[in-house]
């Protein structure tokens, strides 16, 4: 990392750095759904068994885990695509 000079009459310096990433392209079939054939009594009557004021009052951690559940449950509500 090099501290350089600040630019125009800022009182900042600037920063030059080098980030070195190492990552892979994955080229997996995305998985699409289509919604308008979707089963939304299914849907509703699965949210509405949950206790939303519970799960919007606990820890950010438990409540992304708990939707996530809820969200996998109406996942076969509605019927993949091709991609």
């Amino acid at each position: 990392m090099n501290i350089l000079h600040p630019l125009g009459s800022s009182d900042h310096n600037m920063l030059s750095f080098t980030v070195h990433i190492d990552c892979e392209v994955s080229h997996a079939e995305r998985e699409i759904r289509d919604y308008t054939k979707g089963n939304y009594d299914q849907i509703k009557s699965l949210l509405a068994d949950v206790v939303w004021d519970t799960v919007m009052s606990g820890a950010v951690n438990d409540s992304c885990i708990t939707i996530q559940r809820y969200t996998t449950k109406t996942e076969g509500c509605v019927c993949k695509t091709q991609s």
